[in-house]
Order: C-alpha cells, then structure tokens, then sequence
C-alpha cells in the first residue's frame, strides 16, 4: 500500500514536472520566436516609415526638379541678362529673376537656395537667392558661387546622376543641375533639414543612425556616426521597401534593442520557473484584486467615451494603487464634467456678449443726428456736401454692421477717420485728430471698434464750440506688446467714473449703463484672457489741466510679427508716423477734407463759408435735439 502510495505520488509528481518542462520549452520557444518576430515587425515598420518619407521627399525633388526646369527653359529674361545692350534692360530682368525666385523659395520649403548661371563668349552672369535663416545659408551661396564650374564638370563627368552631395564647411547638401544651352540652373537642400524632420517619427528608439543615400554618394548625421558605421561590425542597414533616386536609411546596432530582445529569451525561462510556482497561489488574488479592478477600469472608460461622464469606479477592499488610480479617474470625470459645462456657459456668453455689441452698433442716437444733419444740409441747398455726408454715412453704418470681430489696424483708423469726416461736418473745424503710429503695425489684428469706441467717447462728451478738440491716438510696439493710447485734450473724467473705470465698475450715465467700454472690456477679456490690460487716467497737459487717457496693452500676434518683417506701406495710405494730422484722401470716392481752419476745403468752398455752414447746421442741431426732448 505504502508502495502504492510512493507510486503514485512520484508519478503525479513526474507528469507535472513533464508538463512544466514542455511548458517552459514552449515558452522559451515563444519567448525566441517572439523577439525574432518583434524584431522583423520593427524592421518592417522602419522599412514603411522610411518608403513614406523617400516617396514624400521625392516628390518635393520633383517639385524642385519642375521648377528648376521651367526656370532653364523659359529664356526671356536670360536672353535679356546675357543679350541685352542696356544696363537697365539687365538690370530690370535680373530683378524680375530674384522676384520669381523669392517667391518660389517660399513656396518649396524644402529648397534652401538657387542659383542662376549664364555664360557667353562675353559675359559670364549669376543670379542667386537663398533662405534666410537656415545654418550656414550665406557660406553655403558663397561656395555655389565660387566653386560653379567645379559643379559643372561634375555633372557633365556624372550625367546618370541627378543630385549630389557636398559637404560645405560642416554642412551637407542635396544639389540640382540643370542646363539649357550656355544657362544653367543650380538648386540644393540642407540635408540636415531632412534629418531633423525624419527624427520626429523616430523618438521611441536611441540606436538607429541616419543617413541618406543619392546615387552613390552617402550623407551621414556626423562624421562619427560615419566612421562608425563603415568600420565597425554589429550594424543592420534599412532601406526603403522601393528603391528611390534620393532615399533615407536607417543603421541599427545589434548590440541594441534587438540585442535585448535576445537577452530576454534567456530571462523567460527563469521567470516562468518562479512564476509557475507562485502562480497558482496567487491566481485567486490577482483575479479579485488585479483583474476585475482591471475590467471594471476598463468598462468605466469605454462608458465615458460612449458620453456616460456619471460613471464612477468602487474604491473599497482594493490595493492602495487601485484606489488611487480609481479615486484619480473619478476627480477626472467630475472634472470633465465641469468643464463640459463651463465651455458650454463660456460659448453662450461669449454668444451673447457678440448679439450685443451687434444690436448696439446701431446707434439710434448718431444715427438721427446724421439724419439731421443731412436734412439741414439740403434745407440750406448744400447739395455736395450732403452727398458727401451720405457717402460717409453709409461707410460708417457698413462697418459698424460688420460681423468681423477682429480687423486689421489700417481698417479701424480709416472708420475713425470716416468718423471724424462724419463730425467735421457737423463741427465744423472745432476737431482735429493727431495720429503716431508705427508704419510696421497696421497689418496686425485688433477687435474691431476698439479704438473707435473711445474716440467717439471724446467727441460726444468733450465737444465744445468754444474750444478746439484734439484728439490723440498712439499705437507701437514694444516688448512683444501692442501699446494703444487714446488722450483728447478735455476736461478729463471725473474722480467718481475714474475711480469706477480703475476699480472695473459698471459706469452710469443719465442712468444707463456705458456699454461702450463694459462691451470693449468683456471683448479683450474672451479673446485674450488676462493677457490685455486697459487703463484709465488724468494726465496734465501744458496747462496744468488734466485730460483723459486711456491705455491698452495687447498681446502681439502673428500677423504684428509677421508685419515687423514683411509690411511696407504705400505713400498715399493718408496716415503719417509722427503727430499725422488727418488726410482724408485715402477714402476712395471722396474729395479731400484738410480738418484745420487754414486750410479748410471742401469742394472749393473758402474757409468762412465752411464755417458758416458748420454754425448753421450745429443750430439746426441743437432745435433738432430740443425738439427732440420736447417730444
């Protein structure tokens, strides 16, 4: 019995031993075929990677190749260049060259520089762009320049090839030749360039080396890498899947990744001894501990990306990192949530803030003034001048019903000045308007009535008939910031509504609310945050009296930065940089309006009849506003 026993229990214990060790075999087996799979799958997607990238960078080389070609074919202006008998001939097709260079420098961002080349008998001539910026681009047009017929036998001794690689003081480079008779055209890449742009697919692995292959000749990342590469052993070369004129590859080492994944087949083993005999002690733990936290994880997640944003996760009789990790996705839903929320309350305010800065740019008030005062012009058979009115009016009333919210600079001091014309009309030569802004500027984005809101503050509440109004508007930029100043020269506010505008209270007039600045402020608060600030003061003139001014700061964008660089303005943009006073010539269809008495001029009337008009029509502006409050 005993025997029996002994038996049986050997033989329980041998067929579990057999089955661990076939087990282990066939785990090692996997682990081994894994890792060489593993290893051909990455093999294969660097392969794919690098076809997708040879086949894009082909492309751009046959964008290149097309425009370098259609450079060396069309012949008017080198015939021009090399053929013509005048300097200036020369000269004005050489700039027309430079021009569709630039241009196409632009638009091929790959292309680092080209060059033209036409030799005679006689004259030997080179036209030659490059883009700015890139490393070493200055040193790089030198060396085409100086070493032009070395490039030129190169190709004639390689005519199978297309591109070729130099190295030009530390920097390698992709070139292009292409002749039609005695001109030539000369294009080439920074191939660093090409490298950066491929690295970005490769951040997961540290082993690889790039290099790129063109015809025969090999560019390297670094001399070292190089040197490497072709005298040690331990490298795997990848290619691409097709064979390409211009392609990239990768170098990897053995002694890597793939190494590791080798290393690894021999680990396995040994764990799977361990594991095999723990893991029937810890199956039931994992699975109540491990697992089903796992799954519960798991079915929370696909619930909230069905929408379900109420789903919450049990975090009792669970490992302490499982309550963390459950106790973090429940704060994340409720925070999801909330800011589901609040970018839905911020879109409808934002909504609501712009239907009302849309109902208020209608100005029933201004607008019947307008009306007014078009009516006592044709009253006083100032027949022009009405026309001119109406003309001014219907600008004025186009861009205020205008669903831009941003416009440029140069747009928001036009409506101002369309705005002033409108006024002048009405005031006659009692406002002037004095502009300083910085000419690089008036590209860049603004919201729209930023401006115009506060001139027309100074015009409604600091107009007088006794004195002249000026009105002063700065713009420039300083420190990545647009800088906005608006001063007029009256009695300034009050110390009740400057302590309100500093301390951002609603202001009262006549018991309304401002909304004017209350929409200007809610405006710079959605589209730029905390990042704009306005500022309200009294400064003291010349005359020891205070006048108002109000400060913004914005934010520069883009379109500032790209204006510092590219903007350059036409001379009868009617705005000068320092202390301009208005021109009104610019308004296209309209005569020209001078705002000062000397040189006042409307149509041909003189100065006195000018004012005349003005006192006549600011009385018939005054019964209008009486009669007005009558009824």
């Amino acid at each position: 019995m005993k025997n029996r026993k002994l038996f049986f229990k050997r033989f329980v214990m041998g067929i579990v031993i057999f089955f661990m060790a076939v087990f282990e075999l066939q785990m090692i087996w996997g682990s081994v075929y894994i890792s060489k799979t593993v290893t051909k799958e990455r093999r294969n997607s660097y392969a794919s990677a690098l076809e997708i990238y040879s086949s894009n960078l082909e492309q751009q080389l046959k964008q290149i190749d097309d425009f370098l070609l259609q450079s060396v074919m069309i012949e008017n202006d080198a015939r021009s260049i090399l053929e013509s008998t005048t300097e200036l001939n020369q000269y004005l097709a050489e700039v027309r060259m430079r021009d569709t260079f630039d241009e196409e420098l632009s638009q091929l961002k790959m292309l680092s520089g080209v060059m033209w080349y036409g030799k005679t008998a006689n004259v030997t001539k080179k036209v030659i762009r490059m883009r700015r910026g890139q490393n070493n681009a200055s040193v790089i047009s030198k060396w085409i320049a100086a070493n032009t017929e070395g490039l030129l036998k190169k190709v004639k001794e390689n005519a199978y090839v297309d591109w070729f690689v130099y190295e030009v003081e530390g920097s390698q480079i992709l070139v292009r030749i292409l002749n039609n008779r005695e001109t030539y055209m000369i294009g080439w890449l920074d191939i660093s360039q090409i490298f950066q742009e491929f690295e970005k697919t490769l951040s997961d692995v540290k082993e690889e080396k790039i290099f790129l292959k063109a015809g025969n000749e090999t560019a390297f990342q670094d001399k070292i890498q190089s040197d490497k590469i072709e005298t040690e052993k331990g490298y795997q070369i990848i290619e691409p899947q097709n064979s390409h004129q211009v392609a990239l590859c990768l170098a990897l080492k053995q002694n890597g990744f793939y190494q590791k994944m080798t290393n690894l087949s021999i680990v396995v083993p040994l764990v799977l001894i361990v594991s095999g005999i723990l893991i029937m002690l810890f199956s039931f733990v994992m699975a109540k501990y491990f697992i089903r936290p796992m799954d519960d994880l798991r079915n929370a997640m696909i619930k909230m990306q069905e929408g379900d944003l109420e789903v919450r996760l049990n975090q009792q009789n669970l490992f302490y990192e499982f309550q963390l990790l459950n106790r973090n996705f429940d704060r994340m839903a409720e925070k999801i949530k909330e800011l589901k929320i609040e970018v839905y309350e911020n879109q409808l305010e934002k909504q609501n803030v712009e239907m009302q800065y849309l109902k208020h740019q209608i100005k029933p008030h201004f607008l019947t003034n307008c009306l007014n005062t078009i009516k006592n012009l044709l009253f006083l058979e100032e027949y022009e001048k009405a026309e001119q009115f109406t003309l001014l009016l219907g600008k004025n009333i186009r861009y205020d019903l205008s669903e831009k919210t941003e416009v440029t600079l140069e747009e928001e001091i036009n409506h101002i000045k369309n705005y002033i014309a409108l006024s002048e009309i009405r005031y006659g030569n009692q406002l002037k308007l004095h502009l300083d802004i910085q000419e690089t500027l008036f590209e860049c984005k603004i919201p729209a009535m930023l401006i115009q809101t506060f001139v027309e503050n100074s015009v409604k509440h600091e107009m007088s008939p006794e004195e002249v109004l000026h009105i002063w508007v700065k713009v420039w930029e300083e420190k990545e910031r647009l800088h906005i100043t608006v001063e007029d020269s009256g009695q300034g506010f009050e110390e009740e509504i400057l302590e309100k505008l500093k301390n951002g209270e609603s202001v009262m007039h006549n018991g309304m609310e401002h909304f004017g600045i209350s929409n200007v402020k809610r405006r710079l608060n959605i589209i730029y945050g905390d990042a704009a600030e306005i500022h309200f003061s009294n400064e003291e003139n010349r005359a020891k009296e205070n006048k108002a001014k109000v400060t913004i700061e914005l934010p520069a964008s883009e379109d500032l930065n790209r204006a510092k660089a590219e903007i350059k303005l036409p001379a009868n943009k009617g705005l000068n940089k320092t202390n301009a006073e208005i021109d009104l010539s610019a308004n296209k269809g309209l005569n020209k309006i001078e705002f000062f008495a000397e040189q006042a001029e409307w149509n041909n009337i003189d100065k006195n009849e000018c004012d005349d008009t003005s006192r006549q029509l600011a009385i018939k502006g005054e019964e209008a506003d009486e009669s007005e409050s009558e009824k």
